[in-house]
């Protein structure tokens, strides 16, 4: 996030702050996009934000025929290790006119 906003930023060092998720800093510049001027606020995830994993009877992979695995049912979550970073987009995201995921 540091050296995207280093490279999209004219206005020389990008203003770093901090969020709730203290390895994911947040870095502010002001640049021009279509003959607009605009702040742009840059920042990162670390690894995979969420997790899947198989339902019920499913969870236990040895116990069921990998053929079913493609039909069964999965959950979604963000494992409580990234909260932080979750919450760091969502409060980054309700400030934004656009959000653009840089992966």
């Amino acid at each position: 996030a540091k050296k995207l906003a280093q490279i999209l930023g004219r206005s020389g060092r990008p203003n770093q702050r901090s969020g709730p998720s203290v390895y994911n800093k947040i870095f502010d510049i002001k640049m021009e996009l279509e003959n607009q001027n605009v702040d742009m606020a840059i920042t990162s995830v670390t690894g995979h934000l969420m997790q899947l994993e198989f339902e019920g009877n499913y969870s236990s992979w040895g116990a069921v025929s990998p053929n079913e695995l493609f039909d069964a049912p999965i959950s979604k979550s963000v494992p409580k290790d990234k909260k932080n970073v979750e919450r760091n987009l969502q409060i980054e995201a309700r400030k934004a006119q656009w959000l653009l995921p840089w992966l």
